[in-house]
């Protein structure tokens, strides 16, 4: 653009851009913008090589039924509940020989993301504006159970983001604070996740948190801090260890429960091709990463100067880096190697996909930028 007009132009137009930063308020003018170095992340190349194979396998459920679901979860008799961005939770309805619709099944009325049924039937909620939410399976009310931590020298602090969570046979609650940024409410009246998660990547301040409620005591403490955006959560087979994503560092942390190691964490998998979101459980003991997007060459660029950073964060989205139209999802095993991965490398099928789950030896994909549940099967 420079290049094409006058010299005293494009210093007027930025001398403009800056006084409209400056003048602009709204969170991205409260925060405070620190030095950071782009995490190491890995090219399509080698074992992530693309290739085709999620869109070319890819079907379409609920087309045109639902919009922007983060994630699918399924109870004890099989029936498939998603979410809205208006906080209802839908149950999947579906009548022998006719096609499946969506009913209304409770109304949460904040922004639920991650979501599991315990061994009870009650369905459990992180909402990224409400905290850690129990759904009763008869009432179908929710009940706010966490939406602060208890730290270990006293006092409190706020779950400002919760986003995702595992349940453990104990009962258990391990779950993500994804940053110390609370979404706030788009001009369409709905709750901007994305946006609260792009301005913590501005900051360059890892904030995130991996947490645990225990339903005897009713407190929730605080396994993990420093989480450059902490995001899916997943239970190991035998519970050894507990999984999180690490969006902004391009890697899954795992926290050690059990064993010789516990109260310790280390790396899962780092180095992915792209930033991980939800992570699930898959049937043989392995996980399923979702990848929504690889990081875009702006946030790069973006990542070297926090004064630029925190520049381009006031003046808002339409200047922000947008996600780059991709679709992308991993499994790996146990510890941590990488078994699959499956494309739609252009997003034609589907994009930003943000959690997998796996049910009945398929896999439904959840996404923020699709009208309908992704359904694949190898």
């Amino acid at each position: 653009f420079f290049s094409m007009v006058s010299t005293p132009l494009w210093v007027a137009v930025v001398a403009i851009l800056m006084w409209i930063a400056l003048e602009r308020s709204g969170p991205a003018a409260s925060l405070q913008y620190v030095a950071m170095e782009m995490p190491r992340f890995s090219e399509f190349t080698g074992p992530f090589a693309l290739n085709t194979r999620l869109r070319d396998g890819l079907r379409e459920v609920l087309k045109g039924q639902i919009q922007a679901t983060e994630t699918v979860t399924f109870d004890h008799t099989g029936a498939m509940f998603s979410a809205t961005r208006t906080g209802v939770v839908m149950k999947v309805m579906q009548p022998e020989g006719g096609s499946p619709s969506l009913q209304a099944w409770a109304t949460l009325g904040g922004c639920p993301l991650g979501m599991q049924f315990d061994r009870d039937g009650h369905l459990w909620v992180a909402d990224a504006v409400r905290g850690l939410l129990k759904v009763d399976s008869t009432t179908r009310k929710a009940t706010i159970m966490a939406s602060h931590v208890t730290l270990p020298g006293g006092g409190t602090s706020p779950i400002l983001y919760a986003d995702d969570l595992a349940i453990a046979a104990d009962g258990k609650v391990y779950f993500s604070d994804a940053a110390a940024i609370a979404p706030t409410v788009d001009d369409h009246g709905h709750w901007d996740v994305v946006g609260a998660s792009v301005l913590n990547f501005m900051t360059g301040q890892p904030s995130g948190r991996l947490l645990v409620y225990d339903p005897v005591t009713g407190q929730t403490t605080q396994l993990i801090d420093g989480l450059f955006f902490a995001n899916g959560v997943a239970l190991a087979a035998d519970e050894s260890y507990v999984v999180v994503a690490e969006t902004f560092r391009f890697q899954v942390i795992r926290y050690w429960l059990k064993g010789s190691k516990a109260g310790t964490s280390d790396v899962l998998i780092d180095n992915l091709p792209g930033c991980p979101d939800g992570v699930s459980a898959s049937a043989d003991g392995g996980f399923w990463i979702a990848i929504p997007t690889p990081p875009p060459k702006t946030a790069v660029l973006l990542a070297k100067s926090a004064w630029l950073r925190a520049f381009v964060a006031r003046l808002g989205k339409a200047v922000q880096p947008p996600p780059v139209p991709w679709g992308t999802i991993l499994k790996v095993s146990s510890s941590g190697v990488l078994q699959k991965c499956l494309h739609d490398p252009d997003g034609l099928r589907i994009r930003m996909v943000t959690a997998v789950t796996e049910h009945s030896g398929a896999l439904y994909l959840g996404s923020l930028h699709t009208d309908f549940v992704g359904l694949y099967e190898d």
